[in-house]
Order: structure tokens, then sequence, then C-alpha cells
């Protein structure tokens, strides 16, 4: 595989990192000064635009031209932060835990974890433009969000919350997303597709049944937010189903699917970030 070394050192870096900003809003969740908030929205907003900098640079002609957008795009993004966290302190000087944070932040992670497959999937050889295609393109993000080098960071980062943070029905729907995930029929890139789109079906046949049968046990105890959580993972079962039928009903574009299940997948992570931040309980 091409650029291994830069490959793992991406996942090394942004993992931990990810899981430390997000384990680190939580755990402030009753006391966040605005320092805090703000030191976390920079890392984020630096750490997505060098991720996003670093793949458009890389996969262009890598010229003088491509070199200043490169930086652009991580300086113009960054002075947004800082405009934002100027603006919002001239405003008010303190960071309220809500759900307005809640929501911008795990949008945040979010755009961190897209950034990250995209460069990953660019890193291990699969980056080649030669014309304007715009069915290229969509291939190539719907891969690089369901690619295996994405799904390994992906899934640590699940599995630390689901053992360490979450609780009651925030943990059993953290377990039913992370089953969602672990069998895509994407992840190698069409290789062993076959088994994978027979596996996935079962898992979701499997998810959709213990969801079910928890809502049929604990119909009277749950909540309003817990109500929403597992329409929401109605939905993503939807379009994961989408995703697998897609190719039987429309066999060209075949790029169209890795869509579909990519969505899916930003669904998921995005619901997650959400689920660890609390905005269900």
């Amino acid at each position: 595989m091409h650029n291994l070394i830069y490959i793992i050192l991406t996942e090394v870096i942004m993992t931990p990192l990810i899981i430390w900003i997000l384990e680190y809003s939580v755990s402030l969740s009753k006391n966040m000064s605005f320092l805090s908030h703000s030191i976390s929205l920079i890392i984020l907003v630096m750490m997505a635009s060098m991720l996003d900098a670093l793949l458009y640079y890389f996969i262009t002609y890598k010229n003088l031209v491509d070199a200043v957008i490169a930086i652009n795009i991580a300086m113009d993004t960054t002075t947004v932060a800082l405009l934002y966290i100027l603006v919002r302190y001239i405003r008010r000087k303190t960071a309220k835990y809500d759900r307005k944070l809640m929501i911008n932040g795990s949008i945040l992670l979010t755009w961190n974890e897209i950034s990250m497959a995209l460069f990953l999937f660019a890193l291990s050889g699969n980056y080649l433009f030669n014309n304007i295609n715009y069915i290229k393109y969509v291939s190539f993000f719907g891969s690089s969000i369901t690619y295996i080098l994405f799904l390994i960071p992906m899934v640590t980062e699940m599995l630390f919350f689901i053992i360490v943070k979450l609780k009651a029905f925030s943990r059993f729907a953290g377990i039913l997303l992370l089953l969602m995930q672990v069998s895509d029929p994407a992840m190698f890139h069409g290789f062993i597709e076959f088994p994978l789109v027979i596996s996935y079906s079962i898992i979701m046949f499997i998810v959709l049944y213990l969801i079910v049968v928890y809502i049929f046990k604990n119909r009277k105890n749950l909540s309003y937010n817990n109500k929403r959580l597992v329409l929401w993972i109605f939905t993503l079962i939807a379009i994961s189903a989408a995703g697998i039928i897609e190719p039987f009903l429309i066999s060209h574009p075949f790029g169209l699917s890795w869509l579909i299940l990519a969505a899916s997948m930003v669904i998921s992570m995005l619901l997650y970030f959400e689920i660890v931040f609390g905005l269900f309980e």
C-alpha cells in the first residue's frame, strides 16, 4: 500500500485527538469555560482544514498555485473560526453547554472524520482524476467514507465511548450503530463485496429486531429524546437498505450505491457524536 507510514501517522494522531476533544468537552459539560470551548473549536477547525488542504495538494499537480490554494484552504477556515470566537467573546463571554453547542460540536467532529476519511483514501493511492467525471468524484467520496482505513479509527472511537462513557439506552443505541458499521459492504473497495452484503443485510435485520424488542419491553419508560433517537436509527436502517438494494435497480453508475452507504455512515457519525454529547438524554 502506498504511503503506509503517513496512513498510520494520520490515524495515530487523529483518533486519540478526536477522543480527547470529545471526552474533554463532555467532562466539562457542567463547568465549561469560554476558553476551553474556544480551544476545542480552534483545534477541530485547524485539524479538519489542514487535512482538507493536504488532500487538495496531494491530488493536484503540486505547483505554486496549488500550494497557495492549499494554504488558503487551511488558513481561511481557521480565520473564520477565530472571528467567530472574537464576536462571541464580545457578545457573550461564556460558553453554555446547550443543544446548540452539542449539535455544532457534533458537526465539527463529523467534518474532521470526513476529512480524515478522504485523506486516508487518497494516501492509499485512490486519487487520480484524469478528466472531469462527476461519477468518479461521487465514487471517491463514497468509497472514502466506507473504506476499511477509515472504519478502523472510527470503530475504535465508538468502542471507547461505548465502554467508558455511554450508559443505559445511549449505550444500547451506540452498540447498534457500531454493529451497522463493522460489516459495511464497501469497506474493501469492492473486494469480497458479496459476502459483506450478505453479512451487512443480516446485521441490519438483527439491529432492527433488537431495537423493536427493546422498544416493546420499554415502551412505557422511553423518554421523548429516546423516541427521537429510535426514529433516527430507523432512518439509518432505511438508508442502508437503500444502499444495498440500489445496485439491483440501477446497475450503472455503481458509485451511487457507495454514496448512499457513505451518507448512512455520515449520519451515523453525526448521530453517534450527539449521543456522546448527551443530546438524547
